[in-house]
């Protein structure tokens, strides 16, 4: 955090001399600076303002390389605050101005921001084709930061693909094995902060198998660089794996801390997924009322900023929520608006636990063929995706209802 708050200080005394000496082309620079170290610590809207300022001097000046950091550095902001559209547009901007000058770094960075957007809103293969060229262009220039950023973004696709048509041990494999690399190269040019990415990467590779040790690991270095969006993701997924290993109150109190860290940072995506989270807690629990409530708040923020993954995830939530509480039509109906996105998206991993949600629904509401259609094609996606225990429930329930 001192170390933080020293580099604030000094691009602040920097552009006062700036503004001071009229140096209008260093003013672009200084505040490009604050607004990259208001990104690291949540304060999107003040980055936000300074990276708009920032870009309003360079064009004045008709400085192109810096027009383009600028506008790629919105686009990241925008990313943050879960605006997409704005987002990928800056983004492909930026990159335009790059390719057609000639700046390579710049391109990566650009590159490196769209695939983040693309993996964000569910479009891998897109996301794997900038992250891959980004990552070309980082081994070419010797950028190392750049190239363990883009293995993270790579990881990351990998880890979201576990569940999109892919073996999940196989593709949490890949996704740790990338993860592990970028963390040996940010501990060789001692980059904290990319430290803390690589663990936290590997934490989500691996946190359904109940090992926590790399995100107690990643939240500590996040503390102390005052990453409070990699914080949030922390703290939520230390929430999940406490709620699977059943210690219910410890996972109350980090979703709590999650949620209200990313309300105060605006991050809006973030804020969902622990809505989420605490949702699928207090059905555990067996509130279904809070749950509906904390599920509901979290897909109208799922709606408005267009989040199709989570989206699906969160109507997933509510039909068993209303599974739980005895309603059965309300669930089937949430289950099935949940089925259309994962089709439309890819996702065969959600798809097929739909799938065996939709035959046990029928099957409870007693329509028996309905039923039976979703239970073969449940034990046949499930089967592909790796997923054994749903693959086998779906087969045990076929066989109690064609015994």
């Amino acid at each position: 955090m001192g170390d933080h708050e020293a580099a604030l200080r000094h691009a602040g005394e920097a552009l006062r001399v700036q503004r001071e000496t009229a140096d209008r082309y260093g003013q672009g620079v200084t505040l490009d600076v604050l607004a990259r170290l208001g990104i690291r610590t949540g304060g999107y809207a003040d980055a936000a303002g300074r990276a708009e300022e920032s870009l309003r001097i360079r064009r004045e000046i008709g400085d192109r390389r810096g027009i383009a950091e600028s506008t790629a550095k919105i686009a990241l902001v925008r990313w943050h605050q879960s605006c997409y559209d704005e987002a990928r547009s800056r983004a492909r901007e930026a990159l335009a101005i790059q390719r057609e000058i000639g700046d390579l770094a710049g391109a990566s960075s650009a590159l490196y921001v769209l695939a983040r957007i693309h993996a964000r809103t569910a479009r891998y293969t897109r996301a794997r084709e900038c992250a891959q060229e980004s990552l070309d262009i980082c081994r070419r220039t010797g950028d190392r930061h750049g190239e363990t950023d883009d293995l993270l973004t790579l990881a990351h696709i990998d880890r979201r693909q576990a569940r999109y048509g892919r073996a999940l041990r196989t593709a949490l494999e890949v996704a740790a094995g990338l993860a592990l690399r970028a963390l040996a190269l940010h501990r060789e040019i001692d980059d904290r902060r990319g430290e803390a990415d690589s663990l936290g990467t590997l934490a989500h590779a691996r946190w359904r198998l109940g090992d926590e040790q790399a995100a107690l690991a990643a939240l500590r270095i996040q503390r102390e660089t005052a990453d409070r969006y990699g914080q949030g993701e922390i703290l939520d997924l230390l929430a999940r794996i406490h709620r699977n290993a059943g210690r219910y109150p410890e996972a109350l109190a980090l979703v709590t801390r999650a949620l209200a860290l990313r309300r105060e940072i605006g991050d809006r995506r973030g804020a969902a997924d622990s809505l989420n989270t605490l949702s699928r807690l207090m059905r555990r629990l067996g509130e279904t009322a809070e749950a509906l409530g904390h599920g509901r708040r979290a897909l109208v923020i799922r709606y408005e900023i267009d989040d199709r993954r989570g989206e699906a995830d969160t109507l997933d939530n509510l039909a068993r929520v209303h599974e739980a509480a005895g309603g059965h039509e309300e669930a089937l109906r949430h289950a099935l608006g949940a089925l259309e996105i994962q089709a439309r998206i890819g996702d065969r991993w959600g798809r097929g636990r739909s799938l065996l949600l939709l035959g046990r629904l029928q099957l409870v509401l007693g329509r028996r063929e309905e039923a039976r259609r979703y239970l073969v094609q449940a034990a046949a996606v499930c089967a592909k995706t790796g997923d054994g225990a749903a693959a086998d429930d779906a087969r045990e329930l076929l066989a109690d209802l064609l015994g």
